[in-house]
């Protein structure tokens, strides 16, 4: 088993990366309006409505 501190790491770093992702998607669809891929800005408002 790995220590915790890896695992909390780990974790850390995916959240930044997720977080990363949905701010980069957001801020293109504000750019480009439509030009987003429709998946990224499906997911964001699904996430969005809960």
């Amino acid at each position: 088993m790995l220590p915790r501190n890896i695992l909390l790491l780990a974790a850390f770093i995916l959240l930044t990366a997720a977080a990363g992702i949905v701010g980069a998607s957001h801020l293109e669809s504000v750019r480009s309006g439509p030009a987003v891929p429709r998946t990224a800005t499906a997911f964001v408002k699904t996430v969005a409505a809960r």
